[in-house]
């Protein structure tokens, strides 16, 4: 199954958290509002205008936020997707106590986990989906890693009891390199068709690499 594309938005990339109340006062600045850089993702836009974690974002082209509690979580994001893809926005940044302006292009906004492909095999009772940009900036893996990541896995199922579990990113089954969900589906269906006594996935889990035995009770 594809859940297909979302609207195309424009996206800072970067990850924010309100300026709450108490940070605000810490910082002797009580009236400060807008967001806190958590990260600035690698190698994108936001990193070669120069943003840094831990600058604090107080306007958006000349126009002062007004974030100052969770439930405002949401400004940022929703005023940047007013944009075009490709635009560039000017952001008035506080560092060091310091008033800088930094303008940055807004790319496309990546593909989120719920627009990603699924697949689920019915034999060994899992699911499993193409893996997106977000999955791959979490776990730290290169840009060009492949693979079918596991996020769900029936109880009592013969992908449980081989210790296949969520999160595991699915590399090779039984000697066949799995690039995506396609390849993860056509490999299950050549097992099915075959009914091997055992099936040998091997996964990526968290930093190491393991190699699973499954072994299917096939109904004759």
């Amino acid at each position: 199954k594809d859940p297909g594309l979302e609207v195309a938005k424009a996206w800072l990339p970067v990850e924010t958290h309100v300026i709450s109340r108490d940070i605000a006062n810490q910082l002797g600045q009580p009236s400060l509002r807008g967001f806190y850089v958590t990260r600035v993702y690698a190698g994108l836009s936001a990193e070669k205008a120069g943003l840094k974690p831990g600058d604090f974002i107080i306007a958006l082209d000349g126009e002062k936020l007004t974030a100052s509690a969770p439930e405002h979580e949401d400004e940022l994001a929703t005023l940047i997707r007013q944009y075009d893809v490709g635009k560039t926005v000017e952001l008035t940044v506080l560092r060091d106590k310091a008033e800088k302006k930094v303008t940055v292009e807004l790319p496309r906004s990546p593909r989120l986990q719920r627009e990603m492909k699924k697949y689920r095999n019915l034999d060994f009772e899992f699911t499993a989906r193409d893996i997106c940009f977000f999955d791959a900036a979490d776990q730290q893996w290169p840009g060009d890693q492949r693979g079918a990541l596991v996020e769900d896995v029936k109880p009592g199922s013969w992908a449980e009891l081989g210790s296949l579990g969520v999160g595991d990113l699915v590399l090779e089954v039984n000697g066949q390199e799995i690039r995506d969900v396609d390849a993860l589906r056509q490999q299950m269906e050549k097992i099915s068709s075959g009914r091997p006594p055992v099936v040998v996935m091997k996964v990526l889990r968290g930093v190491h690499t393991s190699f699973l035995e499954i072994e299917p009770s096939w109904k004759s």
